[in-house]
């Protein structure tokens, strides 16, 4: 019998790392960070850029539209 089951999933990294923007606004992601991001298949990933601590943070699509809700939400003081 074939095993017909998913790989497996990249494990999530989970540290800070270091990297730069190109002149372009490119950044080059190490490959265990690009393989998390992949596991999210053709999916659309935001990236948010957080200046006071310097910091990215990437959000599937579904993840940031839900994050955009619960802002609306709040600000229209409707947060359940």
């Amino acid at each position: 019998m074939e095993d017909v089951s998913k790989p497996a999933l990249a494990p999530p990294p989970l540290r800070f790392e270091r990297l730069r923007v190109d002149e372009k606004g490119r950044v080059k992601l190490p490959v265990d960070f690009a393989d998390f991001i992949r596991n999210f298949g053709p999916e659309e990933m935001f990236i948010c850029r957080f200046p006071e601590d310097r910091a990215i943070r990437l959000y599937p699509g579904s993840v940031h539209a839900a994050n955009l809700q619960l802002l609306k939400d709040r600000a229209e003081g409707t947060l359940r």
